[in-house]
């Protein structure tokens, strides 16, 4: 299915089937508010001047059914639409046919936080020898590229081929800085850098740069609770169909792992479901915004526990928030919480409907406010698309320390593989940000892809995503157990010696060639069915 940018104002019948149990989290709420206008303001602030959802779509949606709802089609990947429309079109919007549901995009995040690193990863002996990237294509792929044209001809290459015009890209130079860390290494890379906001625009730039010939990307984002990391979200398997396609993309594990409580799931009565044996979680909410999101381990779109989230003051115990979205078989294991209004510690409380028991099934309370250090369980906090097959997935350490930086997501995935593929160095210092100012998987995230980028023009540009992946696990420092384990991976970024220009032998390892593009997309849309 394919939409084109559009605008379109219809009046339509009003919808007849119970259409709010497709409205997924806050948007349900905001729907129920729609009629209390100073009760939505003071509760959802953010949808009084429109909505911005994403709808979940089967083979049976036709399209031009869209002409009976106001609104703006702003993106589009298989089996899945992006809106900015009215509030008061939810219900309309959701009993189209073939709307299976209807949600708020899942926004990427920063994994934030020029560049000493290089100097512990290895990378300036490279330089030396005379490998800079050159003619390699990176794309670095962000939130957000705020003066990056001052830059240009200085931190950055004379020539930068942009793709701006998805998300808000002037809003953070977060990408700008990502793009300095990993030009600092290799300035002879041909460099573009791409802008989204959303989960479905980060989908569509991924796909569409399969029609490219870029050889790495770099992802310093990441999406938090929202799907199973377990390769299975459409984040994750485009990033499978670039590597496929033989893209090495280099992706943020995240910064998560003091915002996570993970653990077991148990009934207990009246309604009360304990996490991690703890029926209570305190939660920060900074400004009074509350939010807070809870995932388990069942099939997406095949729910049958009714589980919900309950968020209250600390202080009194009244309720400021709460997600009821069903799940009856064919929904996603998801509640979520976003509201204003509330203390500035609050409580999340897991209920059950009547008869539910999750008893082995594990779940995951994230908050991206923070959750109190006795609550905090680490491991299991991955951002996605980090949970990818094909990504090479890097976390966040101090090497004047040597530890592994407190907030540097864990692994395993969902379905048990070991990620990060390794850490490497935060706190650097970029013209951006300024001096040791750039922190997390962020910062962390661009050393590899710098490396990616001199590995590959050792290789001739030949070099495939599973080649640099051994290469480079050979070549890491070993900084946890030993072994790979899945708070450091197989170790510390290390580039090692720096092969010898004159005798065409590249650096090593297998320099398999690459899947045609029109395969790995044929690939995605298979799997995204």
């Amino acid at each position: 299915m394919v939409l084109l940018l559009a605008t379109f104002v219809v009046a339509a019948a009003a919808p007849t089937e119970g259409p709010e149990g497709r409205l997924s989290g806050a948007l349900a709420e905001a729907f129920r508010d729609t009629h209390d206008l100073p009760r939505l303001v003071s509760r959802q602030p953010r949808f009084t001047t429109g909505a911005q959802v994403v709808i979940e779509v089967d083979d049976s949606f036709d399209p031009h059914a869209l002409g009976a709802v106001e609104g703006v089609i702003e993106a589009t990947v298989p089996g899945l639409v992006q809106l900015r429309l009215p509030v008061g079109q939810l219900a309309r919007l959701a009993a189209l046919a073939g709307v299976r549901h209807v949600r708020e995009p899942a926004f990427a995040s920063p994994t934030s936080t020029t560049s000493e690193g290089h100097a512990t990863v290895g990378t300036p002996a490279w330089n030396d020898a005379g490998w800079t990237g050159e003619g390699v294509r990176v794309a670095v792929v962000d939130v957000g590229f705020q003066g990056y044209a001052a830059l240009t001809g200085s931190e950055l290459p004379i020539e930068v081929t942009t793709d701006l015009e998805r998300g808000a890209p002037d809003t953070s130079a977060h990408g700008v800085a990502v793009a300095e860390v990993l030009t600092d290494a290799a300035p002879g890379v041909a460099l573009s850098l791409h802008s989204f906001a959303t989960d479905v625009e980060f989908t569509e730039v991924l796909l569409s740069l399969l029609d490219t010939d870029v050889q790495v990307v770099n992802a310093s984002i990441g999406f938090d609770n929202v799907w199973s990391a377990d390769g299975s979200s459409g984040p994750s398997r485009a990033v499978d169909a670039l590597a496929e396609a033989g893209v090495i993309v280099t992706v943020a594990a995240g910064n998560e792992a003091l915002r996570y409580r993970t653990g077991e799931l148990r009934a207990v009565g009246n309604g009360q479901v304990l996490l991690a044996g703890h029926a209570a979680t305190l939660l920060r909410a900074p400004g009074g915004r509350a939010r807070a999101s809870l995932r388990w381990d069942e099939p997406f779109d095949a729910a049958a526990l009714d589980l919900d989230l309950v968020v209250q003051n600390a202080s009194d115990g009244s309720e400021c928030g709460n997600s009821s979205a069903p799940q009856d078989g064919d929904d996603p294991p998801r509640e979520a919480v976003d509201v204003s209004g509330c203390e500035e510690t609050v409580v999340a409380l897991i209920r059950a409907a009547p008869g539910i028991d999750p008893a082995r099934i594990t779940g995951w309370l994230y908050s991206p406010g923070g959750i109190e250090p006795v609550s905090v369980t680490g491991g299991l906090s991955l951002s996605l698309p980090g949970d990818a097959a094909g990504a090479f997935t890097v976390g966040a350490w101090l090497p004047e320390d040597g530890e592994l930086a407190a907030y540097s997501s864990r692994g395993p995935t969902d379905d048990g593989r070991i990620k990060p593929d390794v850490v490497a160095p935060s706190d650097v210092s970029t013209v951006s940000w300024g001096p040791e100012a750039f922190e997390g998987s962020s910062a962390a995230t661009p050393h590899a892809a710098a490396l990616a980028a001199l590995w590959v023009e050792a290789e001739g540009g030949a070099g495939s995503p599973e080649g640099f992946r051994s290469w480079a696990h050979g070549r890491a420092s070993e900084g946890g157990s030993p072994g790979a384990d899945p708070a450091w991976g197989w170790g510390a970024l290390a580039a090692g010696e720096a092969p010898d220009p004159s005798c065409a032998c590249g650096a090593g390892g297998n320099a398999a060639p690459p899947a045609l593009a029109w395969l790995a997309a044929a690939l995605y849309r298979r799997r995204s069915r």
